[in-house]
């Protein structure tokens, strides 16, 4: 809990509605469409102030992307990296096949 609190405070985590410190540092998923601590009250009426994120497709969407991207990142990094070790491995055969 406390590496949650930390990383918010230094703005590396952005708590999202359900999506916030607790769940993080339990490792598991709020129970969806509940608000914690206030009953059986909707996330529409327990958080007002996140109403504009009130419909989870655009979340899920927004996260979908971002999973795409570092998905694209690491395959390009990974793809860079082959290519070099190809580059580096002829190399070392043609100066073996020169000697």
């Amino acid at each position: 809990l406390t590496d949650a609190v930390v990383a918010s405070s230094q703005g590396t985590f952005r708590p999202d509605r359900e999506r916030d410190e607790l769940p993080l540092a339990l490792q598991t998923p709020e129970h969806p469409g509940r608000t914690r601590g206030k009953g059986v009250i909707p996330l529409k009426i327990g958080f007002k102030e996140d109403i504009h994120t009130y419909r989870s497709r655009m979340r899920s969407k927004r996260d979908t992307e971002a999973k795409i991207a570092d998905l694209e990142y690491r395959v390009l990094s990974y793809e860079l990296s082959m290519q070099e070790e190809v580059a580096r491995k002829v190399d070392e055969r043609m100066a073996a096949h020169r000697s």
